[in-house]
C-alpha cells in the first residue's frame, strides 16, 4: 500500500498530498508506539492495521450509500454525511479490533491495554489517511482542512457558518481512545470499568457528528449540541 501512494503523485499530480498525509501517519504512529512501554504488539503489526483501515473507507461508502437509500435520504445530503456516515463508521472501524477477539483469542488474551489502544488506532490512521486523499464532506466542500501540530498529528479544522470553527482530533485519536477505553475494561476485570468504552465512544461520536455537521454547512439539533457541551464540546479530545 505505502509503495503504491508514493508513486501515486507521479502518474497524478494532483493527489501531490499523499507524501505528507503518509508522513503524519507515521508520526502519529510512531509516538503512540513510541510512548506505549508495555505494548506487546510490532509496529509492523500496527502498520498492517492501518492497511485495514485504509480499504475500509470503501465498504464504509457502500455501506452508507446503501443505508441512506433505505432511508430515503439524500447520499450526497447534510443528513447522509452526518447520523448516517458517522454511525456507520464510528462502530465499523472498532470492527478490526473486535476480530481479534474472534479470530486470534489466545493472543487477545495476552494483549496489554494500551495494545487495544494502538490497534484501535492505526486502523483510525488508515482510516484518516483515506479520506484525507479521497473523500470530501460534503463532496465539492473545501471547509476541513488538516492541522499542523506535532504531537499526534492529524487533526481537523472545519469553518461553519458565521466563521464558526469546529476541531475534530481525527479518527486515529478517537478511535485509539475507544480502543484503550475497551482495553482498560477487558484487562481489568472490573465491572465499572464497562463504563469507560461507552462514554470513549459517546465522545467520539458526538465530536465525529459535530465535525461533519459543520463541514455540512448544518448545525447539530439544540438536544444533540447540549449533550456535546456536556461532554467537553470537543476539547477531551484535541490536545
Amino acid at each position: 500500500m505505502v509503495a503504491a501512494l508514493l508513486v501515486v503523485p507521479w502518474f497524478l499530480p494532483g493527489l501531490g498530498v499523499v507524501l505528507p498525509a503518509l508522513l503524519t501517519v507515521y508520526v502519529l504512529l510512531f509516538q503512540l508506539a513510541w510512548l506505549s512501554r508495555s505494548r506487546t504488539v510490532s509496529f509492523a503489526t500496527l502498520l498492517r492495521f492501518t492497511a485495514v483501515g485504509f480499504v475500509l473507507v470503501w465498504p464504509f461508502a457502500l455501506a452508507e450509500g446503501a443505508l441512506a437509500g433505505a432511508l430515503g435520504a439524500d447520499p450526497a445530503g447534510v443528513y447522509a454525511h452526518t447520523y448516517i456516515a458517522v454511525t456507520v463508521e464510528e462502530v465499523g472501524k472498532l470492527a478490526p479490533l473486535l476480530l481479534v477477539f474472534v479470530l486470534a483469542r489466545r493472543r487477545a488474551r495476552r494483549m496489554s491495554a494500551v495494545d487495544h489502544l494502538l490497534l484501535a488506532a492505526a486502523t483510525g490512521a488508515g482510516l484518516q489517511l483515506a479520506e484525507r486523499l479521497f473523500v470530501q464532506i460534503p463532496p465539492g466542500f473545501d471547509g476541513p482542512v488538516t492541522t499542523g501540530g506535532i504531537l499526534l498529528p492529524g487533526s481537523a479544522l472545519a469553518v461553519g457558518p458565521e466563521e464558526a470553527l469546529t476541531v475534530f482530533a481525527g479518527h486515529a485519536v478517537t478511535t485509539g481512545l475507544v480502543g484503550g477505553a475497551l482495553g482498560l475494561a477487558v484487562v481489568g476485570h472490573r465491572g465499572w470499568l464497562w463504563s469507560l468504552p461507552v462514554l470513549a465512544a459517546t465522545v467520539s461520536y458526538l465530536d465525529h457528528l459535530a465535525f461533519n455537521a459543520r463541514a455540512s454547512g448544518a448545525a447539530l439539533h439544540p438536544a444533540t449540541e447540549a449533550v456535546h457541551t456536556l461532554f467537553g464540546g470537543g476539547s477531551l479530545t484535541v490536545l
